[in-house]
């Protein structure tokens, strides 16, 4: 679709004749953007500068488009339409056309840009602008406006009359603007028609040329008429259509003006708000900024306080260094006396394990010692005892043998004291050993818990000394980050007062312009009335061109009311914006400035804050130089208890010696011990040859007794099966509590009875066997052996008589007549009670001469033995 020249040529003459700097022969030519930027200038009302910097011609494009849009009010969507064609590059010279057609219309709107152009360009130009419209949604474009642009209009200049006024550029809804230049374009017809310099000026002369051409002319002057009659019609009508309108706009004018008073009331009262607001922030702000001054003399203050706070802290740093070292050093020594406390220690310890196990030794052998003592001392009674009775009974026979045993019994007792005495003063020194190894100990562990303190103190020293440390630097840096915001804050708080300053300029040169608005706005209400009362005249008047000068004006008015009326809604929600806008700022100036006033009272307390901090760190730092002296006191009190210590562990090294000197002695009274064994072994076999000669004295009288002792051999036989029953229910350790030397030999060589016999034996087989052999042993008289299979010997006798058993059993009475010993037994049996129903040899005849006796009295019970011996000593 290509351009219409005509139209072409119009437009580019309305632009050359508003920018005649740089001509324009095409719109094409439009692409280079600097005479299109100049045309934009101009129609925003600005002054184009002479060195300009021109975009590429899509940004150009893009700019203007974007002004119309903004400043214009035109469509966006046709506007984005016609921006997207022209990046593509689609009828390019049609939408350029397009884009400077709005231009003119907006220049000729907005700054009445009317230039000097001929009549065929100016009807172009009005013909072009009614398709522009202007609505309250603002600028568009008609649909038809490409037809027409591209359509080429054929004007016929020298028509009719009739042409001219049925054509659609003269019909009565046509702008204002082009009423006058139409009557200007008729005269030039008609001059140019009765020019004198024109060739047929004589055959128009004629009369009856003239006649035909006044009747044309009264025909058509009286068509006009009618049409102009029609027209009043339709005048009168519209005007009485606007009258009705006017009074409606009086009408809303009135209240507009009533709506304006009580908002100018409302906006005065609001302004004088916002000065006593302005004059109270202006003061506030005075106030801060003298606030301000205060915060930086005091913050250069802090910071000389900071200065000195951190020459202390370098002071207190290296006392606290010299504190660490001087710790390290009693750490140093602490560790040196722990390993020698430890290595001391060990020492000790195995020396103790040794003398416990030394001490251990001795026990048993005292246990041993005072066992052999015990068995010495029954032996010794119950040789008393046989030599009582041997010398009693026997008189007339040597003593010599007797005396002998008295003496060594004599010398056997007074080693036996002294070895009692040797043991007890071993017991005096073992327990004084005792309770200085519990004293030892328990310093020990008085030496440890202190230690444990000393360390467990030392420790919370220094996790306090590291914890002040760390916040005095904490402390530090937040006073450098507290001094930097307050700079920080000092100069937002400038920044602050320089904008507000600005802004109360701002604000009265907006008053101002208020205030010439209101003068404007008051002129045209002038206007308004004027041209109302000039209606009413020209409505009685009844004058054709005043009346059309009034629609005119009328029309001009509306336009420039409208144009008021928009430019009053527009101030006034620029007003109410910017009043909108003086409160938020307000209420943003106060809370800034309650901020301010908290921000200084939270900066006034942490300086308290501060201050307090710098006095409790002042107190710490004195705590620790006393903790640190008490401390120093400490470890001086623990150097002297560990001296105290090294002393008394010397002690304990010299009573170890002297307890390695107490186990020799040990050592040369064991030797005393074995010697005394060998010497008491010596005794025994002394005594047991005494016992050989009182068993040979005792078998002598016991053959003189036998034959009296025939009649009791079946009742000692009955004894012997109770024994057994009796022997069935004891338990197995009171069993084997009988002598091996109580075995009787009764009546027959063949017929022996042991010591598995007297224990486990059957009561009724031997009740059989004693009643058998005592019938063969009235027949047969003949001479026997009898063994004893505890002894190692055996003895032959004669057959007449019967080999006597000798036996006591414990805690049985001693009997004064010299009844049966098996009568004896039975009497024990039956008066024995239950706790004591072990039965025990205490002096045979054979005792000396079985290892076997003496092996199992070392096994027995031990307190058995000590109750059996004294009782025996009580015996």
């Amino acid at each position: 679709m290509e351009l219409s020249k005509g139209k072409e040529a119009a437009l580019l003459s309305w632009i050359n004749s508003v920018c005649p700097v740089e001509p324009i022969a095409k719109i094409i030519h439009v692409k280079d953007g600097h005479q299109l930027r100049r045309f934009t200038y101009k129609v925003q009302g600005k002054v184009p500068c002479e060195t300009m910097f021109v975009p590429p011609f899509s940004e150009t494009m893009e700019i203007i488009i974007n002004i119309l849009q903004d400043d214009f009010y035109f469509s966006r969507r046709q506007s984005s339409l016609i921006s997207q064609k022209i990046s593509q590059e689609i009828d390019l010279e049609l939408q350029l056309a397009k884009v400077l057609l709005v231009l003119c219309y907006c220049g000729f709107k907005e700054n009445n840009f009317v230039p000097d152009l001929d009549v065929k360009s100016e009807l172009m130009m009005a013909s072009m602008f009614r398709f522009v419209k202007d609505d309250v949604d603002g600028l568009s474009l008609d649909e038809g406006l490409d037809k027409f642009l591209t359509k080429d209009s054929v004007l016929n200049l020298s028509s009719s009359s009739e042409s001219s006024i049925d054509s659609p550029f003269f019909t009565g809804d046509e702008s204002w603007f082009f009423g006058p230049h139409r009557v200007q374009y008729q005269r030039l017809l008609t001059v140019a028609c009765t020019s004198v310099s024109s060739p047929v000026q004589d055959t128009t002369s004629t009369p009856h040329f003239q006649l035909e051409r006044l009747r044309k002319e009264l025909a058509r002057v009286g068509d006009v008429r009618d049409e102009l009659e029609k027209e009043l019609a339709n005048q009168i009508s519209i005007i009485s259509e606007k009258e009705g309108v006017i009074s409606q706009l009086h009408h809303r004018l009135n209240c507009l003006l009533w709506k304006t008073g009580e908002i100018e009331t409302d906006h005065n009262a609001r302004v004088l708000e916002l000065q006593e607001k302005n004059d109270s922030l202006v003061q506030r702000v005075h106030e801060v900024v003298k606030q301000c001054q205060d915060f930086k003399t005091s913050s250069s203050q802090k910071g000389k306080k900071i200065d000195e706070l951190t020459e202390e802290n370098v002071t207190l740093v290296s006392q606290v260094r010299n504190s660490f070292a001087q710790l390290a050093r009693a750490e140093e020594e602490i560790a040196k006396l722990t390993l020698a406390h430890e290595m001391s220690q060990s020492v000790w310890k195995d020396k103790r394990e040794f003398l416990e196990k030394e001490l251990s030794e001795a026990f048993t052998h005292k246990e041993v010692l005072s066992e052999h003592v015990q068995i010495l001392q029954g032996k010794i009674s119950v040789l008393e005892d046989e030599l009582q009775k041997a010398q009693s009974q026997e008189s007339g026979e040597v003593l010599g043998p007797s005396l002998e045993a008295l003496t060594k019994i004599e010398s056997l007792q007074t080693q036996i004291l002294e070895l009692t005495e040797q043991i007890s003063t071993k017991d005096n020194e073992k327990t004084h050993l005792k309770k200085e190894c519990d004293s030892l100990d328990h310093e020990l562990k008085l030496v440890r818990e202190q230690n444990i303190k000393i360390n467990n103190t030392l420790k919370i020293v220094r996790k306090d000394h590291e914890d002040t440390m760390k916040k005095l630097q904490q402390d530090l840096c937040c006073a450098a980050v507290t001094a930097s915001k307050k700079q920080e804050e000092v100069l937002v708080l400038s920044a602050e007062v320089t904008r507000l300053k600005d802004y109360n300029e701002n604000k009265l040169q907006k008053q101002q312009e208020f205030s010439v608005l209101e003068a404007e706005h008051k002129v045209m209400k002038k206007n308004m009335t004027s041209l109302q009362n000039r209606l009413t005249k020209a409505t009685t008047a009844q004058k054709e061109p005043e009346l059309t000068s009034l629609q005119q004006q009328l029309c001009h008015q509306e336009t420039l009311r409208k144009t008021a009326q928009d430019f009053e809604t527009v101030k006034c929600e620029e007003f109410k914006r910017k009043v909108s806008e003086l409160q938020a700022k307000i209420l943003e100036v106060s809370s800034l400035a309650s901020e301010r006033e908290a921000r200084v009272s939270s900066l006034q307390d942490e300086m308290k804050s501060q201050e307090r901090l710098r006095d409790k760190l002042k107190l710490k730092v004195e705590k620790q130089s006393d903790s640190i002296l008490a401390l120093k006191i400490i470890a001086r009190k623990w150097e002297q208890q560990c001296k105290e210590l090294l002393e008394k562990l010397k002690m304990m090294s010299e009573r170890l010696q002297q307890y390695s000197d107490n186990k020799h002695q040990l050592t040369e009274a064991q030797e005393m011990n074995k010697f005394l064994e060998n010497s008491l072994e010596a005794s025994r076999r002394e005594i047991k040859a005494l016992e050989t000669e009182l068993t040979l004295a005792r078998m002598e009288r016991d053959q003189e007794k036998a034959k009296n002792e025939l009649e009791d051999t079946a009742d000692d036989w009955m004894r012997i099966a109770e024994l057994q029953a009796r022997n069935k229910a004891c338990l197995p350790h009171l069993k084997s509590s009988y002598p091996l030397e109580s075995r009787p030999n009764i009546g027959h060589l063949s017929f022996t009875i042991t010591d598995d016999d007297m224990r486990i034996g059957d009561p009724r087989e031997t009740v059989q066997r004693a009643a058998s052999h005592l019938h063969a042993s009235q027949h047969t008289r003949s001479p026997r052996a009898c063994k004893c299979p505890g002894s190692r010997r055996t003895a032959t006798s004669e057959a007449k008589q019967r080999e006597p058993v000798t036996f006591t059993i414990l805690n049985t009475p001693k009997a004064n007549s010299g009844g049966s010993l098996l009568h004896r037994g039975k009497i024990a049996c039956k008066s024995a009670t239950a706790s004591s129903r072990a039965l025990l040899p205490t002096a045979s005849t054979a005792n000396s001469r079985s290892p076997r006796v003496s092996a199992v009295r070392k096994t027995s019970h031990k307190p058995l033995r000590s109750s059996s011996v004294k009782k025996v000593k009580q015996a």
